[in-house]
């Protein structure tokens, strides 16, 4: 099928075709988002939101599972992916990278080999903060250039150009656009790392099992085709599985807060390793409660176990 140039409208031929024809299935980079397309994922800071992306940077580069497959299912050979950082210094990210890497026991082999080929991790924190900064791409051996398949930019706030506000709405359609543009080229799919509103960090601070929303303008929510939000589960939450107030600080939540294509995704756990990498479990099972004995009734036999309720 013919891509049709920007701006042009349907023709008749092209509603009865788009009517009666088998559409081909259009590929997501991750769920709900297509090549051209911006998404974000968002925490109070400390969150735990930049080592979780970091790690399906990683898988996805690799090949492997992203995050136990929540985000896509391996894939022979990886792909290129980007992740633009404006927050850490890069041998904080080294050391991220490997207790990663430990993790995945991926020091050796073709997903290694993919990993250590397919995957930027840059340093942009000294760079002029303009349209065109901070994106270097992933080459082969030959020099040769890998087009990403996943641009991450984290975060969202440190990456917008001067004098841009992230409260002003037309400034953030704007800037939204532009990166669209830019990623659509490579046949990329963007995601931001985002900080909570005030909303959401006054949720952590009272401890409510809710997720956050993006903080700024809700051009930000409206631009991306899926958001995701990521927490600590609430002391009730954690009572009703098993986990008590001092370990709640192990275990994270990944809910899927905004889906314009397929379907939302379950609430995914984490647990945190030793190393502080997020590593994807069922949710904890509580401790099973002993059910109340059962009396018999006077004048039954003791075989006969009955309640109350029953014999009414």
């Amino acid at each position: 099928m013919l891509e049709k140039p920007k701006g042009q409208i349907t023709s008749v031929a092209d509603n009865r075709r788009a009517a009666t024809e088998n559409r081909i299935e259009r590929p997501c980079i991750l769920p709900g988002l297509r090549p051209g397309r911006i998404g974000v994922i968002s925490a109070i800071g400390g969150g735990s939101k930049s080592f979780l992306t970091l790690l399906a940077c990683v898988q996805k580069a690799a090949g492997l599972p992203i995050l136990g497959g929540l985000w896509g299912p391996a894939c022979v050979g990886g792909k290129g992916v980007v992740f633009i950082a404006r927050e850490d210094e890069i041998e904080d990210l080294e050391d991220r990278l490997h207790s990663i890497c430990e993790y995945l026991q991926l020091t050796s082999g073709p997903e290694f080999e993919n990993f250590v080929r397919n995957l930027v991790v840059c340093d942009a924190r000294f760079l002029d903060p303009t349209m065109d900064y901070g994106v270097v791409l992933p080459i082969t051996a030959s020099g040769e250039i890998i087009n990403p398949e996943l641009v991450v930019i984290d975060t969202l706030s440190r990456y917008l150009p001067p004098g841009t506000d992230e409260n002003n709405s037309v400034q953030m359609t704007q800037f939204f656009e532009e990166i669209e543009d830019r990623i659509r080229k490579w046949g990329a799919a963007g995601l931001f790392i985002h900080h909570t509103n005030k909303s959401g960090m006054q949720a952590a601070r009272d401890d409510l099992d809710a997720a956050g929303t993006e903080r700024g303008s809700v051009a930000i929510t409206f631009a991306a085709r899926g958001a995701w939000s990521v927490r600590k589960p609430s002391k009730k939450k954690g009572e009703e599985h098993g986990i008590t107030d001092q370990r709640r600080d192990e275990y994270i939540l990944l809910e899927h807060t905004k889906v314009n294509l397929g379907r939302r995704q379950p609430l995914q756990w984490f647990r945190k390793n030793g190393k502080g990498v997020p590593v994807p479990i069922n949710p904890p099972v509580p401790p099973a409660t002993p059910s109340p004995a059962r009396r018999p009734r006077i004048g039954t036999d003791l075989g006969e176990i009955c309640t109350d309720r029953m014999h009414g």
